[in-house]
Formats: C-alpha cells, structure tokens, sequence
C-alpha cells in the first residue's frame, strides 16, 4: 500500500510503502541476512503535535539476503492516534495537549494520552511490537508491518511498558520495565522476564513516589539495576496543564534513587539514594565479580529541562537531541555496591557530546569490549547540531575510534550485528538533508574508513530514535 502525504506543514514521513528494491553502492556482506527495524516519530502534520516526541510512530525496515537490500516503511495505528487523525485531536502526548475530557480520565487512571508507539522496536519469540512509555507494546506484523493492536505480552503487563527491553544471553531471556500510573499520585513499576521460550512473567513489581521518568535501566547476569531520576510530573498538575512536558520537575535536592533488584530474587531488591544525575541511556552492566556492578551510562550534566522545542517540528528541520543549551552529554562509568548502598560515578570519554550507546549483543550483561555511541564533531557548536559521526569506545582504555558518514550526513544509533568469524557490523541509518533521502549505512567494525555498503530509500525519513536487528531464520 502508498498512501502520499500532501502539503505537510512538519517534516512527515512522505509516502508509506511495502517492501522495495533498495538501490546500493559497495558490497552487502554475505553473511549479513535479515532485517532491521527502526522506529522513531514520522507524522506531525495531522495530529496536535507540539513536540519531535509528539509524532506518530513509523516503523522503516531494512530487510538484507542474497545480495539484495528491500525497504518498507509504515505508520502505526493506534485506537487514539486514529481518533486524532479523523477529527479534532483530543488526546496528550509528551507536549500535546489533551482535552479537559481526557485529562480528567488521567486522574482516574485512565487513559488520557495516545500510544504513539514511536521509540523502539522489540523483537520477541518471532513476534514484533512496537514501544512507547508507560503504555502497552503494539504488535505488528512483521511482513506488513501493519498494526494488529497492543498486547499485555499473555497477561505479564498491566497498563504500562517502557521502551528499552535488554536481552542478556547468558539467561536466554529478556528484561524489561512497565509503569503504571495512577489513579491519583500512586505509581508502580514492574520488573518483566521475556524468556527466549516459554511465557512472559512479572518478576517483582516496585512502588514510586509518583510518576517518575525512567525511560531505561541496566541488567547483568544476575541483577537488574534501575536509577531513578528526580524528574516527576505528578497526575494532577499533568490533568491541569495537560502535558507532561509542562509539568515536569527537577529536584535536585531529592537525588537519585538506585533499586537493585537480584533476578533470582527479586523480592530482595536494595533500595538507596545517590546524587542527582540524569541519563535517557544505559550501554551496559555486568558484574565486577566481588559483590559490586560496573555500568555504562550516557549522562547529563546539568539537567536542564526538556528540550527539542516545538519549531523543531514544524520547521521540518532536525531536532536538537545532541545537546540542549549548557548541556553535554558524555559516556560516563558507575561502579554499585548494593551492600554498601553506594554508588559511584566517573567520566569514561567526554572528548565529544554522545547519546544512544549499545553493545555487541552476545556481551549485554557482561564485560562488554567496546561501546558504540552517535556522536556529534561540532562540540559546543550549535545546538541544532545532530549527530555525525559514530564512535567507538574502547571499555577499557576510554579511547575512541571515529566512523565518518561524510560531510553534511546526520547519524542515528547503531545497531550492531555480529560476525561468525568475529567482530561487528554496524548498522547505521543516515540522513543526507541536502539530497532530500536516507541511507543504511553498513560499516565493517574494525574499519573506520568507509562503510561496506550503503542502501538507499528514495525518500528522505524523518529522524529515527531506536531498532532492532532481527537474523534470518
């Protein structure tokens, strides 16, 4: 199916379509066979967007085989968005304002704000679903790419989900986190096991003092550590302004708190605080073998309130994720003594502002060698400034290998794909602005010069946020 977009006020998706030839220059590896999967805000234009986190959802996909690259891209479909889309928007998202009707269901605990499943991508068991917060996964074929309606993952999941679900190897299983909000200021947050085999089951379910934002968290072989921010919007000043984006606060003074849950136990979960800090994303834990947890971790210094403003939506330009204005986010290392409720934090590579970090998948929860980040060269420069280039940090020494898209190319995050014979791929999509369209580039991980191949859509995608790389059977 293609459906055209016409007169768009806002940088939209500009056609939907299936599976197409994908025009490429270099070499596909034979061994790369597959599909990627990339999720991210693609439509503004007929929704009440005041924010890039207020787009609808599009899932683009990259499916790899036989020396052929195919794209696909399509909008998901929600029962809210839908609404929306077909008369007068009502329901909130991040900065979208809901109608005083859906902001009052919000202290009820009931649904006032649109799953826009517009973040990430979770591949389980040979389904697809696509991930906002503190809303359910919507499935999705992963063929079509059509929308087939949120699932509660077989009765696992209540109201909520978060988007970062990690897979750890050694337990053949994956881990992730579900809010659930309301009514009134009570809040809940579930620990949830996705093992390879077998049904999805609740592992511990933690109380919050109130909505908190906690968008990822970190899991070892044998514990899942989640910090939670001092950044809340409690339900009655979000059923009062209608957003979350205005109600949001920072307390500095509170700290963060750090919950510890062991997997094998989770009803013994350590609680304690720490100083404040923020992070959007974790790279990786593991355990240090003495009692102690090694982490890696995007961190924020300061916090400075929401970011990526309104006209970065409606201009049709990038947004400014690299760094909101005083803000520089760098590649920092904690080490997290549960038993003596301490946690310490220390700079790993601050050589550039850097966001979307992820490792090589067989080294989720363990030592992992190196971890891979977008990156941005003009540091300190503008803060529209997307990212342009991909770094690789070496886990041990900090030193950084840098991975060139070329002049006036934006990247987003890179998902790595392992080799039989060793070493990564790593999958990158990048945006040319001035040529109007988007490629995926391929790079071999231990070349940094220029990547294997690149595979081109004959459009230009709205910037994506996070995916997944999904082997052949």
């Amino acid at each position: 199916m293609t459906r055209a977009v016409t007169a768009p006020r806002a940088f939209d998706l500009g056609r939907e379509h299936g599976w197409e030839p994908l025009r490429v220059e270099g070499a596909l590896p034979a061994d790369l066979r597959g599909t990627l999967y990339r999720n991210g805000p693609r439509r503004f234009s007929d929704t009440n967007a005041a924010h890039w986190f207020d787009g609808v959802g599009g899932v683009a996909a990259v499916r790899l085989g036989g020396g052929r690259a195919e794209g696909a891209v399509r909008l998901v479909s929600t029962p809210e968005v839908d609404a929306d889309r077909r008369g007068r928007p009502r329901y909130g998202a991040f900065a979208a304002k809901a109608a005083w009707d859906k902001r009052l269901a919000v202290l009820f605990g009931r649904r006032g704000f649109k799953n826009l499943a517009n973040i990430n991508v979770l591949a389980w068991q040979g389904r697809l679903f696509a991930l906002y917060e503190a809303l359910n996964p919507l499935e999705l074929h992963p063929e079509t790419l059509a929308s087939l309606g949120e699932s509660t993952l077989g009765g696992a999941l209540r109201n909520g989900f978060q988007a970062h679900p990690h897979r750890v190897p050694e337990r053949r299983a994956t881990y992730a986190l579900g809010m659930n909000i309301g009514p009134g200021p009570r809040c809940t947050l579930d620990l949830v096991e996705l093992p390879d085999q077998g049904p999805a089951r609740r592992l511990t379910t933690l109380p919050l003092d109130g909505v908190r934002e906690v968008h990822d968290f970190a899991v070892t072989e044998r514990h899942a550590v989640i910090v939670v921010p001092p950044l809340s919007a409690p339900a009655w000043k979000v059923a009062l302004h209608g957003t979350f984006a205005a109600t949001v606060t920072w307390d500095e003074a509170a700290g963060c708190e750090v919950i510890v849950v062991p997997l094998d136990a989770p009803a013994r979960a350590r609680r304690f605080k720490t100083d404040a800090f923020f992070a959007w994303h974790w790279a990786n834990g593991w355990e240090l073998g003495d009692g102690r947890i090694g982490l890696d971790v995007v961190r924020y210094e300061p916090w400075t309130g929401p970011w990526l403003p309104p006209e970065s939506v409606v201009s049709g330009g990038f947004p400014p994720l690299a760094a909101p204005p005083g803000t520089r986010p760098t590649l920092w290392r904690a080490t997290v003594d549960p038993a003596r409720e301490r946690f310490e934090l220390g700079p790993l590579w601050e050589a550039a502002r850097c966001e979307f970090p992820s490792v090589a998948p067989s080294q989720v929860g363990a030592r992992h060698a190196a971890t891979w980040l977008a990156s941005a060269s003009a540091d300190g420069g503008p803060t529209r400034d997307w990212f342009d280039r991909i770094a690789r940090v070496d886990a041990e020494t900090g030193e950084a290998t840098l991975f060139d898209p070329g002049a006036g190319r934006f990247v987003g995050e890179p998902v790595l794909v392992e080799r039989a014979g060793g070493g990564v791929w790593a999958l990158v999509m990048v945006d040319e602005p001035a040529a109007r369209r988007t490629h995926l580039a391929i790079w071999d991980g231990e070349r940094p010069g220029e990547p294997v191949a690149r595979c081109f859509f004959d459009q230009r995608l709205p910037p994506d946020l996070h995916g997944t790389f999904v082997a052949a059977a």
